[in-house]
């Protein structure tokens, strides 16, 4: 057992008592998984806690709901935005193509403003305590304003919008399309909720979204318009009866 102790903890079984109370206690009638963990052992956080096998899981304030609810379907909407995010990211890294300066600083500065926004919906106003609220406050407004100021930038340099966009073009481009479509179904969760509840609380998280969703376009645009290979796809009206008139 001494043994199996020494490949478990990496290092030698302390002899003395000075020793055996900084590492942990050994008791030869125990098992291994009976053995107090040292306090390097407990540092280590494991990734799966069983308490979600039954349908259930916590929010950021302890409460306890099922996985069904609306409100965890916001989280995993905002989720899902994320990684879409993050994915358009990597496309704009690893682009040939001139990448409009600052875009990936936003987008990354973007990611960490939609885990601000879960950790709200995470914590409900209702049976949150103050504490719980103060830690997971962000300045929405000013978040906001950075938006508006970049999607008036990217627009000034873009061709003027006379007809709908088609996502397409470049792959960080797509992506962004992708990633504003996502942000208009995760608005929408947003606004299913707060109806139900919290509207107040959520209120200011409902225009970032909505903000957020304009910005990814006009994202999706400057990228498009800086790219030499493609061009931005536009809605074409359908020609087919006019063709048979004319034969």
């Amino acid at each position: 057992r001494k043994e199996n102790m020494k490949r478990f903890l990496g290092k030698q079984i302390p002899k003395t008592k000075q020793c055996t109370r900084r590492i942990g206690t050994w008791q030869p009638s125990r098992t291994m998984h009976q053995f107090r963990k040292t306090k390097e052992m407990r540092q280590y956080v494991s990734l799966y806690t069983r308490t979600g096998d039954k349908g259930e899981t916590s929010l950021f304030n302890g409460d306890r709901a099922k996985k069904t609810n609306v409100r965890f379907e916001v989280l995993g909407a905002l989720d899902e935005l994320n990684a879409g995010i993050g994915l358009t990211i990597s496309f704009l890294k690893s682009s040939q193509e001139e990448v409009p300066e600052n875009l990936i600083e936003e987008l990354e500065n973007v990611q960490s403003r939609l885990f601000d926004c879960g950790s709200t919906v995470a914590t409900p106003a209702a049976t949150s305590r103050e504490a719980f609220l103060n830690v997971v406050a962000f300045d929405v407004e000013t978040a906001i304003k950075e938006l508006e100021q970049q999607i008036d930038i990217y627009t000034e340099q873009c061709p003027p919008l006379r007809v709908f966009v088609m996502p397409g073009g470049e792959l960080g481009a797509a992506q962004l399309h992708v990633a504003r479509a996502v942000c208009r179904r995760a608005e929408r969760k947003i606004i299913e909720l707060a109806e139900k509840e919290d509207e107040n609380q959520l209120a200011p998280i409902i225009k970032y979204m909505n903000r957020l969703s304009d910005y990814l376009f006009a994202a999706s645009r400057i990228v498009n318009h800086r790219s030499t290979k493609t061009e931005e796809a536009t809605y074409k009206k359908y020609r087919e009866r006019r063709k048979k008139r004319k034969e």
